[in-house]
């Protein structure tokens, strides 16, 4: 079964059940789990490979770490003047604790915001000297465990079984769905609860997330709150995107999702139909794209025999296994295969049982660094690829799981869709891609739209 097939079952399956409609304690319980839900079916039945976990250090230094960060969030829990919060994304700039997408807002709002950070990739980040007031939620992941045993369960399995049968009957009938459903909805009741009153003791006007379905709990919260939710785009957006995407929901009837959606430019605002009426959907820019494109300019050779693989966690093998056919073949090309962040967890071993091809490096560089330096990249359904285009890169589309969440490339000049090896090798040689139009896709004056943006408020 395909990724595809999955999301149309599951989206039918939402309107067939009345999922929206389901309530504990006037929570709209549905769209809370409904990505973690779509994540469980894929990785049940292998659409992905697993994504990799990191074990949690509980070394002498990590613990005093965490006590320094309860300490700092004792003296932050009493500052009360705070008008806007901030919760972080993990990606971070280059040997430095800021997050890419919402450093630059602290140049808007000063003194005014409180920042939620959170462990990166699992492993916990140092405390260092912040331009900014920041919390670590670690104290309240604590109370989380705590009240997951006293909390009672009783409404949850009702639900939990409710769910778990109608994807066992319309979906998936080979695995078994319950407990993680039942687990998945304590998880996300208890962490609402916990966020609401965490939220309740500031005097807030508006709440910035990065990932909006990652941290609805909190939005939900907030919006109960009356406070204002904005989502700055950190990824890809598409038209199965289940963060995004709901089809058959009408404007304002998901309770957990932002009030607004920032997106990186005009194209991105009709790619899935969102849950907002549209003027809330607004093309702003990235800044950290922008910035990276005026900063690095492209290189003025015209070929550069250089071709960029971006990888990700979940599809890294069929990518690997790419490269090193390539890499065969087209043997006055070098190949740079730069890893997803995630993929660095595990210790991989990029490679390592051909040392006889000399053509592939692995690179920890930044994408915007090796942009300028590449012909082409391959790539399946990375936000990297978008970035790419922007830089001017022509652009290859490897046709499996998850190449159809870039559907709406199809048609772009300079890139191509294929699926095999040998179709790549035959369009490099031919050098049949036109140079791509990349302006489309990333909004410019990205700090002043901002700006404005936020003192329309």
């Amino acid at each position: 079964m395909h990724q595809a097939k999955i999301i149309k079952k599951l989206i039918d399956c939402e309107t067939k059940f009345d999922f929206f409609n389901l309530y504990i304690d006037e929570i709209q319980i549905y769209p809370l789990i409904r990505m973690g839900i779509f994540y469980e079916i894929l990785k049940k039945c292998n659409i992905y490979e697993p994504q990799p976990m990191s074990s949690s250090q509980y070394s002498f230094k990590n613990i005093l770490i965490f006590l320094k960060k309860l300490i700092n969030n004792f003296k932050i829990s009493k500052i009360k003047n705070k008008q806007i919060m901030i919760i972080e994304h993990p990606r971070r700039l280059d040997e430095r604790n800021d997050d890419i997408y919402t450093s630059f807002l602290y140049d808007i709002f000063y003194d005014k915001t409180l920042t939620i950070k959170h462990p990166l990739y699992g492993s916990i980040m140092p405390m260092d000297q912040n331009k900014y007031d920041c919390f670590y939620f670690e104290s309240f992941l604590i109370k989380k465990k705590i009240l997951k045993i006293i909390y009672s369960k009783k409404k949850i399995s009702y639900f939990a079984n409710k769910i778990s049968k109608v994807i066992n009957n319309e979906i998936d009938n080979n695995n078994d769905y319950y407990n993680f459903v039942e687990d998945l909805l304590l998880d996300k009741i208890l962490s609402y609860k916990l966020a609401r009153s965490f939220l309740d003791k500031y005097d807030l006007k508006c709440l910035i997330v990065v990932n909006g379905y990652g941290f609805n709990h909190f939005v939900l919260a907030a919006k109960q709150l009356g406070i204002k939710v904005i989502e700055l785009q950190h990824g890809n957006i598409y038209d199965t995107h289940l963060g995004y995407h709901y089809p058959n929901s009408k404007s304002g009837s998901i309770k957990s999702f932002p009030d607004y959606i920032l997106t990186f430019g005009e194209f991105w605002n009709n790619q899935a139909q969102f849950p907002i009426a549209k003027n809330y959907i607004i093309d702003n820019g990235f800044y950290f794209f922008e910035q990276n494109f005026i900063n690095k300019k492209r290189n003025s050779i015209s070929e550069k025999n250089k071709i960029l693989i971006i990888s990700q966690h979940n599809i890294s093998k069929e990518l690997k296994k790419l490269t090193e056919e390539l890499a065969k073949k087209l043997i006055e090309y070098q190949f740079i295969f730069k890893p997803h962040p995630k993929e660095n967890l595990n210790d991989l071993k990029y490679f390592g049982n051909n040392n006889d091809i000399k053509n592939i490096s692995v690179s920890q560089k930044s994408l915007y660094e090796l942009y300028p330096q590449v012909d082409y990249q391959i790539g399946v359904f990375s936000t990297g690829i978008y970035e790419g285009l922007g830089f001017g890169v022509k652009t290859i589309i490897y046709k499996i799981n998850g190449w159809e969440n870039v559907y709406s490339l199809i048609g772009n000049k300079g890139v191509v869709f294929i699926e095999n090896s040998q179709q790549i090798i035959e369009i490099i040689r031919k050098k049949t891609i036109k140079d791509p139009e990349g302006n489309k896709f990333f909004s410019k004056n990205v700090f002043n739209n901002h700006k404005n943006f936020f003192k329309s408020l």
